[in-house]
């Protein structure tokens, strides 16, 4: 997929905050393969027949995902299913620039605060499992390949 489809209009990338449980693979998951940047660095995953983002994970335990809203399929990728936008990272990297009402409004902290909330939420219940990135003993599903062997390099 090319960047411009994954892109936003104001070129960012929109990602949906959920748990491990909410995620299911209608087709394609033979494709996915992982990359760390570093040994201890995020899980980033992709399709390795297009090089298609598809979401980012920490370790195996801690249940969260952050999808990339542009592979949830066209019907499932409304505001009636993903909800509202809560808030944008890096906002003034946006390019085209986006309106002085976003800016404005723009509350980080709230929703970090939301996310360690839902984060916990989501352990505690058990949301954690099933695990579409990681098998039951907690193994990527795919051996991530590893850019850079230290932090600094």
């Amino acid at each position: 997929m090319s960047p411009e489809r994954i892109l936003t209009a104001h070129r960012g990338t929109a990602i949906f905050q959920l748990s491990p449980a909410s995620v299911q693979w209608t087709n394609g998951s033979e494709h996915i393969r992982c990359l760390r940047l570093t040994p201890e660095g995020l899980f980033r995953w992709y399709a390795g027949c297009c090089n298609t983002p598809i979401a980012n994970t920490l370790k195996p335990g801690f249940p969260f995902v952050g999808l990339i809203e542009k592979v949830i399929s066209a019907q499932d990728r409304t505001e009636e299913h993903l909800g509202p936008v809560r808030a944008h990272a890096y906002p003034q990297h946006a390019n085209p620039p986006l309106p002085e009402d976003i800016l404005r409004n723009n509350r980080v902290w709230p929703m970090m605060i939301r996310v360690m909330l839902k984060i916990l939420g989501w352990k505690l219940t058990g949301k954690g499992r099933p695990n579409p990135f990681f098998d039951r003993q907690a193994q990527p599903i795919s051996q991530p390949e590893i850019v850079s062997k230290k932090a600094d390099e």
